[in-house]
């Protein structure tokens, strides 16, 4: 029998077709990273096999399967779990990346499995009272607001809605370094399942035709598939994307009426609660840490605001790294464990990548209710909005002139990889070249 088709059968009595063992492999490491770095039970792992390969192996012919595929968990197939000094190491480097001390155990816990390090809720606790004891009185809850009153959301399921909205604590006005230097955000996050779609630093978040080539960027990488509704606040920025969507939702499915299922819900920003969980991001730490470093370089007269070498470099240099951070809060977010809430209508206790995968795992009468766009009339949308040339360059950050200047300097500084720890070090580096390099030039033409 061919490795990758072990006895077993399924729960037909026919023999499983397994897929390959790496792709197969792969899959359930995935699910070993949900749940806050515990993994998914294996029921959902079960669930999550059948919605991925169209298998449905009995259990124990699944379990044969995953010992053999030596699945990498806190308890098993775990080397670095012999090494004290290595577990605390692998802690100690993922909070250099947390300076304010924002991220808890179970924050910590769900970020190392991201990067496939497993360690046990307890080790990291023992480990973070070692080496970062203060941080725990200092995130310790304060006084609060009153808050106002919420309702308990319903959804019927994914896709059903999604919500949008900008978020600009990093943005030019936040951060006063002139109009010039910004690192606005925009996202969106299914309703149901509460998994986060996009995360996106863009140069400019109010600009209605940045918004739609971004929703286009959107429907491309989600397979053309869109929700029934898509909820906004009231701003002015999301006019054209409305109307794209709307448009493509009537062509695709005419079924649903506008009166009955709106194309578009336009909410003040206060009620549109099911995307404040994307801003955790800003206030666990990922945005106040990069703030922090700015105004680090600020201060310390690396970042001088009003010369313009110096927006460029910024402009250059710091959309990446926060795209990255983003990418990363994004894995994290969907793969940890939903907590359980008194009188909490939509579904918990499991990873929104699951309830995004396998809806009846949270309610079993919930259901996906993508729509599946035509890709044709993206592409028309897509022409009519000046073409991909367009989208590049209202995308931009900065010129494709100095895009190409600074990838030099910092090509001869010996291509360094941007940390949120050593970026001022290259940023000054990188002035430095481009400046040499332009001296040199004016020198040769005198």
């Amino acid at each position: 029998m061919p490795e990758n088709n072990p006895e077993g059968k399924n729960q037909y009595g026919g023999k499983i077709q397994w897929p390959a063992d790496d792709v197969l492999k792969s899959a359930l490491q995935e699910y070993a990273k949900e749940n806050n770095g515990n993994g998914l039970p294996i029921e959902h792992q079960l669930q999550r096999i059948q919605q991925a390969f169209g298998i449905s192996p009995l259990r124990s012919a699944f379990m044969k399967k995953r010992s053999r595929l030596l699945i990498k968990t806190v308890r098993m197939n775990n080397d670095l779990r012999d090494s004290p000094a290595d577990m605390a190491q692998a802690v100690i480097d993922l909070k250099a990346s947390d300076p304010q001390g924002r991220w808890g155990v179970d924050s910590v816990k769900q970020r190392l499995a991201n990067s496939d390090v497993y360690l046990s809720r307890n080790d990291i606790r023992t480990i973070m009272h070692d080496y970062f004891d203060d941080e725990f009185d200092e995130r310790m809850p304060g006084g609060r607001s009153k808050a106002p009153n919420r309702t308990p959301l319903v959804s019927a399921g994914p896709g059903e809605s999604v919500h949008f909205d900008g978020h600009e604590k990093l943005g030019h006005l936040a951060l006063n370094l002139g109009q010039d230097i910004g690192l606005p955000i925009y996202g969106c996050k299914d309703k149901y399942s509460g998994f986060i779609r996009a995360m996106t630093v863009l140069p400019n978040v109010r600009k209605e035709i940045v918004i739609a080539h971004w929703y286009l960027d959107l429907v491309e990488a989600y397979g053309y598939e869109i929700p029934i509704t898509m909820v906004t606040d009231k701003g002015s920025e999301v006019g054209l994307m409305g109307q794209i969507h709307t448009a493509l939702r009537l062509e695709a499915a005419p079924e649903y009426k506008l009166d009955d299922f709106p194309a578009l819900s336009q909410i003040p920003s206060t009620r549109n609660t099911p995307i404040e969980g994307i801003w955790r991001w800003q206030r666990e730490g990922e945005g106040h840490n990069l703030r922090e470093v700015i105004q680090d370089g600020v201060a310390r007269g690396l970042l001088v605001p009003g010369i313009e070498l110096h927006a460029n470099v910024f402009n250059w240099l710091f959309p990446p790294l926060v795209q990255d951070r983003l990418d990363a809060f994004q894995d994290y977010w969907n793969s940890h464990k939903v907590s359980r809430q008194k009188n909490k209508l939509l579904p918990s206790g499991t990873s929104p990548s699951q309830l995004l995968a396998v809806p009846e795992s949270g309610n079993p009468t919930a259901r996906h209710c993508w729509i599946k766009v035509v890709p044709e009339s993206v592409r028309g949308w897509r022409a009519d909005l000046g073409g991909l040339e367009r989208r590049d360059e209202i995308m931009a950050f900065v010129s494709d002139e100095f895009h190409a200047e600074a990838d030099a300097a910092w090509i001869a500084v010996g291509s360094p990889q941007v940390t949120i720890s050593n970026v001022w070090s290259i940023f000054s580096r990188v002035v430095e070249q481009i400046q040499a390099r332009r001296s040199s030039i004016s020198a040769a033409l005198a």
